[in-house]
């Protein structure tokens, strides 16, 4: 089974919040991450007494200047490292051996054994590799919402080893390879 689409980096950025945001211990790290920088401010303006008129406004502006510089780094990091290579026309073929996914300049496969994870977003579908490493489909390459899911259920079953030689697939079997996506 074969699924072509188009991936941008802003997919893989929302998968990255929706993957911090399930997870508690991802969202405990973010907020101490956030928080570290205008506390160390708060602290130092404590500890030299500056007046409270002016200690306020020094945390703030540390504080979003903080919040503005890790937010930029992470798409930065997304922009010109991780994601550079797994956007554009991509395609992942799934088989009751192998996951593979391939682009122009990268190609990867990988044993159903080796995939951490299998899970769905409300616009995505996303295959863990390693805890740090997913690859994406938006739900909107599909033809329909029921052929989404039935790549899905199909992938899980393959992952779980308990997939029978007959797919069950809405219509036809075919799966339509639009290289542009469609608008939600």
């Amino acid at each position: 089974m074969e699924q072509a689409f188009r991936v941008e980096i802003k997919d893989y950025l929302q998968i990255n919040t929706y993957l911090v945001n399930r997870s508690p211990r991802w969202k405990f790290i973010r907020i101490v991450r956030r928080s570290l920088m205008p506390l160390i401010a708060a602290g130092v303006c404590f500890f030299d007494q500056i007046p409270l008129l002016f200690a306020i406004p020094i945390v703030a502006v540390v504080g979003a200047i903080s919040y503005l510089l890790q937010t930029n780094v992470i798409y930065q990091g997304f922009k010109n490292g991780y994601a550079t290579d797994m956007t554009g026309v991509c395609t992942i073929s799934i088989t009751p051996e192998e996951f593979r996914f391939q682009n122009p300049t990268y190609a990867i496969s990988a044993r159903w054994e080796k995939m951490t994870d299998v899970t769905q977003s409300p616009r995505h579908l996303i295959f863990m590799l390693l805890p740090l490493r997913s690859f994406v489909i938006p739900k909107t390459a599909f033809a329909d919402e029921e052929h989404a899911r039935a790549f899905f259920n199909t992938a899980l079953a393959y992952q779980a080893g308990t997939h029978t030689d007959h797919i069950d697939t809405p219509g036809t079997t075919a799966w339509p390879p639009p290289p542009d996506r469609r608008r939600l």
